[in-house]
């Protein structure tokens, strides 16, 4: 006869339990962030390889890998080098600037979408306008879409709005320390609070002036979120004020106004007779399940499209004769680079938005907190304009991608050195090397 020793009761489901389960799950996170950062990286560069090697048109594949590269680069760089808060805010005005520049040439070069809002030529007729031969030399074949400078800026605006967001705490800027400096002097150079301002204005023009309905809606949310983490009231009014100024606009506005802003291949496929995004997920998806493993092709999509639907070769979509990527970042990422590289290239998204959100949470107040929170907002951003539109992984803006990743990834590692503090009442920053 067996004791109730040799045989035990079966095993409950009880709270300590799942706080067990709990406390393993956050250490094989752990795990992974530890081991798994340089496994991703090597996963995606052995699919971007793959992809060339599989590309119908490997000549062009084989260039886009060399960006690809660029941009993976840039991401190693950030990470490696950014050991300390100087050098933070270093890569945080390099972003700046490149924010800054895509907007002013996205102003001087972009096809407006003025049929949308007619009101807007009014606006961006003024403005000088570079010509197709630059544009062309740039990479822009029929000048810039908005939709994907829009989808570029919406990654560096949040930052640079979550540091002045986070700078003008009462409790930060109205404490001193023992020798009766603020403490945001200390580390915030006056130049990058200028650039910053500079690139916030200039990148928010632009953005008013695209129409690029779906970014705006990303960075909407995203904004929103930054807000919230700021102070529940000010996302409660910045919320109520809103909702007041869109049930304004649709009282206010001509109702062709309204529907020509809110027309879409979306909500009004039937008014399209060039592909919808309906139609470009389905074939897309198509190719996918065709090649799951190694995707069709690095940057391939564009050709093989065009292959399967000759008549676009003369079609204008809005101008552009072209359908040049999926319109999803999640479908064109596994196209690019098979279901591995694609799981690879957004688990390393996610693991910078984490990162610099715990970063955020780490410092608590100061313009390093409010940064940290902007990359997470900008990356929110970003995954949810990829919903319905895409920057390719081999694309030439990939590269403020890389770096907002490499950002986010990087100020974890320098608030966690052991010299690092946060005081969340005076909001001085510390690190360990006295930078």
């Amino acid at each position: 006869m067996r004791t109730a020793r040799e045989n035990p009761p079966p095993a409950r489901l009880t709270l300590p339990a799942l706080l067990d389960m709990r406390g393993m799950l956050v250490s094989l996170y752990g795990y992974a962030c530890r081991h798994g950062h340089s496994a991703a990286i090597g996963i995606l560069l052995l699919a971007g390889a793959v992809g060339v090697w599989v590309s119908p048109h490997q000549a062009a594949s084989a260039f886009r890998f060399v960006i690809f590269l660029l941009g993976i680069l840039i991401y190693v760089v950030v990470v490696k080098f950014t050991t300390s808060l100087r050098r933070f805010w270093l890569g945080l005005g390099c972003l700046a600037v490149a924010g800054l520049a895509v907007a002013l040439l996205s102003l001087v070069g972009s096809k407006w979408m003025d049929h949308k809002f007619p009101l807007l030529s009014g606006a961006v007729n003024w403005m000088p306008q570079l010509p197709n031969a630059w544009l062309i030399w740039l990479g822009a074949r029929d000048r810039i879409h908005p939709n994907e400078a829009s989808g570029v800026l919406i990654l560096v605006l949040p930052p640079l709005v979550g540091l002045w967001l986070w700078l003008v705490q009462r409790d930060y800027n109205t404490r001193y320390d023992a020798s009766g400096v603020r403490p945001s002097q200390h580390f915030l150079p006056r130049a990058l609070l200028w650039l910053t301002l500079a690139a916030t204005i200039v990148i928010s023009l632009y953005l008013g002036l695209s129409l690029a309905r779906g970014a705006l809606v990303a960075l909407f949310i995203s904004l929103l979120w930054l807000l919230f983490q700021r102070g529940r009231w000010l996302g409660f009014t910045a919320l109520l004020v809103s909702l007041t100024a869109i049930a304004g606009a649709l009282l206010l506005l001509p109702p062709t106004t309204i529907q020509a802003l809110t027309s879409s291949d979306l909500l009004t496929p039937q008014w399209y007779p060039t592909p919808t995004r309906f139609e470009i997920w389905r074939e897309g998806w198509g190719l996918l399940q065709a090649s799951p493993w190694t995707g069709i092709g690095l940057s391939a999509f564009y050709d093989i499209f065009r292959d399967m639907h000759p008549w676009l070769k003369t079609a204008m979509i809005y101008g552009v004769p072209e359908v040049p990527h999926a319109h999803n970042i999640y479908l064109q990422a596994g196209l690019d680079l098979g279901v591995f590289g694609a799981v690879a290239y957004l688990a390393l998204l996610v693991h910078a938005a984490l990162a610099a959100f715990r970063a955020g949470r780490r410092c608590g107040t100061g313009p390093a907190a409010g940064a940290a929170y902007g990359l997470t907002a900008g990356l929110l951003a970003f995954s949810l304009y990829g919903l319905f539109d895409a920057i390719t992984v081999a694309s030439r803006p990939i590269a403020v991608i890389w770096l907002v990743a490499g950002l986010g990834v990087a100020i974890e590692r320098v608030t966690v050195q052991p010299g690092w503090a946060c005081f969340r009442k005076a909001g001085v920053e510390i690190t360990g090397d006295g930078s």
